[in-house]
């Protein structure tokens, strides 16, 4: 009996301010075309899109779309709208998976400093994440709170959630 090579299945991946291996079919969209620039240098094989992704046309049958620090820069009817385009994007099975700071105690006043010192306006709670991409129709599959480190020293409390495809009547 011989045994064929089995086909490798590629999967299909939307990432932002990401970028992977060459295994993946990889789209990286981002809205300043000087990393859009660097990431073609760096990764020939694979598509990268300077835009708006709240407004530009997604394709769909993504089996992953990872939304990587951007979300924090945006008010919540701009992350509404992405995360609306992001479940209209997914593969059946498919995860979109957000990695965001979050909104610092009122005690931690370091964390607080570099909230203020970064550039975006849009820090949120878990809760408020949650409800935001509820709305669009998806449900937690996983969360994992995580403390980014900048220079060795605590920075952030950052958060990744996993969100999947629900049905409209999970958040009636």
């Amino acid at each position: 009996m011989v045994q064929g090579k089995e086909k490798e299945e590629k999967k299909k991946f939307f990432f932002n301010d990401t970028a992977t291996t060459a295994i993946y079919t990889l789209s990286l969209h981002d809205a300043l075309p000087i990393y859009i620039d660097m990431a073609r240098k760096k990764y020939p094989l694979h598509q990268f899109i300077a835009g708006d992704a709240g407004e530009m046309d997604w394709d769909n049958g993504y089996d992953v779309i990872l939304i990587n620090s951007l979300l924090h820069h945006l008010p919540d009817d701009a992350v509404a709208k992405i995360a609306e385009k992001a479940v209209q994007a997914l593969a059946k099975g498919g995860k979109v998976i957000i990695q965001e700071p979050l909104v610092p105690g009122e005690r931690e006043w370091y964390h607080r400093l570099m909230m203020r010192l970064d550039r975006g306006n849009y820090f949120r709670s878990l809760s408020h994440w949650k409800n935001l991409f509820g709305e669009a129709g998806l449900a937690v599959e996983r969360t994992e709170l995580y403390n980014l480190r900048i220079i060795g020293i605590y920075g952030y409390h950052y958060l990744s959630i996993s969100f999947t495809a629900a049905s409209a009547s999970e958040f009636k």
